[in-house]
């Protein structure tokens, strides 16, 4: 019973094992299969995820080249600007120390003697000015007979030049040291900024 028995326990085993190699073979056929479908599924998300880094980037590199170009354009225009207000200022200090002393003297006088309206006016000065000028400024209006119609004020706020003004209101000529440098500049600026171009 013994020998019949050993054939049929053999072929029992031989039987188990051989189905469970057949049934390992199916779970490892079945899990590459899995593994590759995984893969192949990492695959194309890569490359997809890759894709769309690749189209941020140049998305993100366009703004800032963009930024770049309007921050550059921004800082010229700002140095352009303070050239510009430099060049006004400088303008404006060379207008001020013309519009001073003796020189603004002999302009106020040649203007009076030239005068041929019958108004009389006030001349308008700044406080330094009318302070300096006024007592010989005055000697000498009146050496050419020109003191009766004219009448030297300090102007506040003034810090050179001079304004003529009619005395009863109705009109005034502004030569004070900002606006002769405002009005040259107005027509120097554009050369100025042409060099800066």
């Amino acid at each position: 019973m013994e020998a019949q028995l050993d054939p049929l326990i053999r072929s029992i085993k031989s039987d188990g094992v051989e189905s469970a190699r057949k049934e390992a073979a199916d779970i490892i056929a079945q899990a590459k299969e899995e593994a590759r479908r995984i893969i192949a599924s990492a695959e194309e998300n890569g490359h997809e995820t890759l894709r769309k880094v690749g189209a941020e980037t140049e998305k993100l590199k366009k703004t800032v080249e963009d930024s770049l170009r309007q921050a550059a354009r921004d800082m010229v225009l700002a140095v352009r600007k303070e050239l510009v207000e430099l060049f006004r200022k400088l303008l404006q200090q060379d207008v001020s120390k013309v519009l001073s002393g003796e020189s603004l003297e002999r302009i106020i006088l040649d203007l009076m003697k030239g005068w041929s309206g019958g108004t009389a006016i006030d001349i308008q000065l700044s406080a330094a000015d009318a302070s300096a000028l006024a007592d010989g400024l005055l000697k000498k209006l009146k050496d050419e007979m020109l003191d009766d119609k004219f009448v030297i004020k300090p102007l506040e706020g003034m810090k050179a030049g001079l304004r003529i003004s009619f005395r009863d209101g109705t009109a005034y000529y502004d030569f004070t040291d900002e606006e002769i440098s405002n009005t040259l500049a107005q027509l120097l600026n554009p050369k100025f900024v042409s060099y800066l171009s």
